[in-house]
């Protein structure tokens, strides 16, 4: 599944304007993935339940979020625009393929043996690996 995220930024350079725009194009991707992720762990969170585990899960979720949105995706389009003011007004349009942040998760959360094990026992984290393997 691939999921699209447009933004237009205006400046007085186009190479400003251009990385205005792949930064908001960003932050709207880290949005969607840290509410996708978010969703995720609160399954876990319900079906195991601790202190430590929200605050441990929190924790690698925001790490994923935060490497993802750098990382993950691919600049489809650009188009620069002259505006009726000295500025140029750039568009972009990011690409994500969606599914490698579950992968990026997986890996923090093996990182931190305990939690692993307490996520092995739910439902939830055996969907998760599912989704994983079926994608791979």
């Amino acid at each position: 599944v691939v999921a699209y995220y447009p933004a237009f930024a205006e400046k007085n350079t186009i190479e400003r304007a251009k990385k205005q725009a792949i930064f908001e194009a960003q932050k709207d991707l880290a949005d969607a993935l840290g509410a996708k992720l978010s969703s995720r762990t609160k399954e876990w969170i319900m079906e195991v339940g601790t202190d430590t585990i929200a605050n441990d899960l929190d924790e690698a979720t925001k790490k994923v979020v935060a490497e993802q949105s750098v990382a993950g995706y691919t600049l489809k389009e650009i188009e620069a625009f002259n505006c009726k003011s000295k500025n140029v007004m750039v568009y972009v349009l990011l690409e994500y393929v969606l599914g490698s942040e579950n992968k990026v998760l997986m890996e923090k959360i093996k990182q931190d043996k305990a939690l692993e094990s307490e996520l092995r026992r739910s439902e939830a984290f055996k969907e998760l690996e599912e989704e994983i393997n079926k994608n791979t």
